[in-house]
C-alpha cells in the first residue's frame, strides 16, 4: 500500500524484537472525515495493516510516539501503558482482535517488552526504586526488585540526531 508523507502523524517505531515496525497514521480518503489507526508494518510476510482497531489512537498518539510499548514476536499481541494517576500507570495488553485487559501498576511502567514464550517483561518505577514484572497466562510475578532509578537505553530524538550529524559528516567524502 502507498502511504502519503502528510498521513504519517507519529515516527515509526520497531518492536522490540524488529520484527515489526509500527506508526499512528491517517487512513482516511480525501473526502472523509480523518480515521487515525495504528499501522503496522511486517517484513515477513512483507506487508501494511492496520491493527488493533479497538483503541482510539487519536488519544494515544503520545503513548505510541515514544511511551512504553511493545508488539509481540508474532504480531498478535500489543501491550502499552498510559498514566492513570500520579502515582500509577494502567498497563494494557490486548490480542490483535480482541478488547485489552487492563491492570493498575503502582508506579511509572518504563519499559515493556514482549518474550520468545509469549509472556511480558515489564518494569516499574516508583520514589523506592523499580521492579521488574513478568506477565504470563493473567498472572503478574514479580522478578526482581532494585533501589534507584531504570534508565533509558533509547537516546532523545536530539541525541539521535546529533549522532547522525556526526556520523554522516564523519563518513562524507569531502571530509
Amino acid at each position: 500500500e502507498k502511504i502519503s508523507q502528510a498521513a504519517v502523524i507519529t515516527p515509526p517505531r520497531w518492536n522490540r524484537t524488529s520484527t515489526y515496525l509500527w506508526f499512528i497514521g491517517d487512513t482516511s480518503e480525501r473526502k472523509d472525515p480523518s480515521k487515525i489507526e495504528l499501522l503496522v508494518t511486517s517484513l515477513n510476510p512483507p506487508g501494511i495493516s492496520a491493527r488493533f482497531s479497538n483503541f482510539n489512537w487519536a488519544k494515544l498518539e503520545r503513548v505510541a510516539d515514544h511511551g512504553a510499548f511493545d508488539i509481540s514476536i508474532d504480531g498478535r499481541m500489543l501491550a502499552f501503558a498510559k498514566k492513570k494517576t500520579r502515582k500509577t500507570d494502567t498497563l494494557l495488553v490486548a490480542q490483535s482482535d480482541g478488547r485489552p485487559v487492563a491492570t493498575t501498576i503502582r508506579g511509572k511502567v518504563s519499559y515493556i517488552q514482549w518474550l520468545p514464550d509469549g509472556s511480558l517483561i515489564y518494569a516499574a518505577q516508583d520514589t523506592q526504586g523499580f521492579t521488574l514484572w513478568q506477565l504470563r497466562d493473567a498472572t503478574h510475578s514479580r522478578l526482581a526488585r532494585r533501589p534507584g532509578t531504570l534508565a533509558s537505553a533509547r537516546l532523545s530524538r536530539s541525541e539521535e540526531r546529533r549522532v547522525g550529524k556526526e556520523c554522516r559528516s564523519r563518513w562524507s567524502p569531502y571530509h
